[in-house]
């Protein structure tokens, strides 16, 4: 038999949830609650652990509130403790709405939320049903060579979305407006330009979509393949800047190597 047991956590500031799969990392098993100091502590008991997943509180509108931060957070501090192991968020909007639902009709004790909350997200997340993002501990500033080069390019606003050149916001690169939908890269930004006093403008969740009708040509983007592929190249403005990150590219800034480009 293959060991590959899963766990998720429902983070919450009073009591957190959580739910492990059995052996082979199909069924959900084994519910607990714990204080959140405790989470960690609990992980770290479970054996053969290969995957840990972190509920994301999100509110309707796929917006940052206060209980997001604390939960990205935890998510973070979770993903340095139990290094190797991967950690993942998930969008656990509707997953606590089910988990009150469950309990007022079957007249179970209220505590049990969070213990159901947690299994939800881990059979969402088992069935693929529900974006993961995979948690980093620290974002990994670029050299000071690609900072200067941006510097150098002078744009109007810099559009980072994606996983490119992540920590580009811990040089003095303002005025710039970052766009990001991972929740765990927005934070360590947030935190990043909070501690910096930088003036950079962050937005969360907006899509190209959104984006795209606003930009010109004195605009710089920054993205990765994954995000490039899904653009429409015939609907950005003629001449404005693309950078793409990739280990293939043609232009090499310090030791990262980049593609480079007008759109025409």
């Amino acid at each position: 038999m293959v060991i590959m047991r899963k766990a998720s956590v429902d983070f919450g500031t009073k009591r957190s949830g959580i739910a492990i799969t059995d052996p082979t990392g199909s069924v959900v098993t084994n519910v607990k609650t714990v204080p959140p100091k405790d989470v960690v502590k609990e992980l770290k008991k479970i054996e053969n652990l290969s995957e840990i997943v972190v509920g994301l509180p999100l509110n309707l509108k796929g917006k940052f509130t206060p209980s997001t931060s604390k939960a990205v957070d935890k998510a973070i501090e979770i993903s340095r403790e139990m290094a190797p192991i991967p950690v993942y968020m998930v969008d656990e909007r509707f997953t606590s709405n089910i988990a009150n639902r469950e309990i007022f009709s079957s007249n179970s004790k209220k505590g049990i939320v969070d213990e159901l909350s947690a299994s939800i997200i881990l059979q969402d997340y088992m069935g693929k049903r529900i974006k993961a993002y995979r948690v980093s501990p620290t974002l990994q500033p670029p050299s000071t060579e690609i900072a200067n080069f941006f510097k150098f390019l002078s744009p109007k606003r810099i559009i980072m979305i994606g996983s490119a050149l992540r920590g580009l916001e811990s040089y003095d690169i303002s005025p710039c407006e970052i766009y990001e939908d991972d929740p765990v890269y927005f934070r360590l930004r947030e935190v990043n330009i909070f501690r910096k006093n930088l003036g950079i403008t962050l937005h969360f969740g907006v899509f190209w979509d959104i984006i795209l009708p606003y930009l010109d040509i004195e605009d710089l983007i920054i993205t990765d393949l994954s995000y490039w592929h899904e653009i429409d190249v015939k609907r950005l403005p003629h001449g404005i800047r693309v950078v793409i990150d990739d280990e293939k590219g043609y232009v090499k800034i310090g030791n990262q190597p980049l593609i480079f480009f007008k759109v025409k």
